[in-house]
């Protein structure tokens, strides 16, 4: 009996997580529809979420996972294919190979990292753009660049608070 337990336990963790990855996707592409009007900054949602479930159910996901949902996001956004699939794999790699520890940081140390992370994908799916589109300015405002670094921090705080409550609850 206990194995069933096991066995149902695991599916409905994955279940979990690919149901919260889902309504990310939902969100995100609202707030690109929302953003045209309102504001420039970009936050991404799916890194944060990505991050979350890398840290703590490293055994239920994981670079191939990683690659899929960025598949699904460059089909979602329109982006060019691969793009979001390898900054993904990417970051699922730095989450699991070098930072094994990153749920046991301090906020601090998480912030920096998570600064660090976005900024990487960032690079990367603004080269793969300069890449494909063959233009010879590379062009980063480094700004806004900040500021959606502070916004997704100040949201990484927020999401991992939520969710630790919603993932822990018995």
């Amino acid at each position: 009996m206990k194995l069933y337990e096991k066995k149902q336990n695991k599916y409905y963790i994955q279940l979990k997580i690919w149901i919260s990855f889902v309504i990310v996707i939902i969100l995100q592409i609202t707030y690109l529809k929302i953003q045209n009007y309102f504001s420039t900054y970009k936050i991404s949602l799916i890194n944060l979420f990505l991050i979350y479930w890398l840290s703590t159910e490293p055994n239920k996901i994981n670079i191939g996972n990683s690659f899929l949902i960025g598949l699904i996001t460059d089909i979602m956004f329109y982006s060019i294919l691969g793009t979001h699939a390898l900054s993904f794999s990417i970051l699922s790699y730095l989450i699991t190979v070098k930072f094994q520890n990153f749920k046991k940081m301090h906020y601090i140390k998480q912030i920096i990292i998570i600064t660090l992370l976005f900024l990487i994908t960032e690079f990367i799916i603004s080269y793969n753009k300069l890449l494909y589109i063959k233009t010879k300015t590379f062009n980063i405002n480094t700004i806004q660049l900040l500021i959606e670094c502070i916004i997704n921090n100040i949201l990484w705080i927020c999401i991992q608070k939520i969710m630790n409550k919603l993932h822990n609850k018995k």
